[in-house]
């Protein structure tokens, strides 16, 4: 499925961030990105990522209404 693949790739990007974060001694602070197509997976991914990954924020679209959001 299209969108299960997305989501998968949507989810290993914010992991990699979050490794990133870690190794850098949290001295950097990658955003996540979240998959605006979905709004359940959009919030779901958004608390993973602050609860589990302990990421700062997300990049989202400068025309969020294009998405629906």
């Amino acid at each position: 499925d299209k969108g299960e693949d997305a989501l998968a790739i949507v989810r290993l990007y914010n992991e990699a961030m979050a490794e990133v974060q870690r190794t850098s001694g949290n001295r950097l602070f990658p955003q996540a990105v979240l998959p605006l197509w979905d709004s359940k997976e959009m919030a779901r991914e958004a608390r993973r990522c602050v609860e589990e990954h302990k990421l700062t924020g997300f990049t989202l679209p400068d025309r969020p209404e294009q998405f629906g959001i």
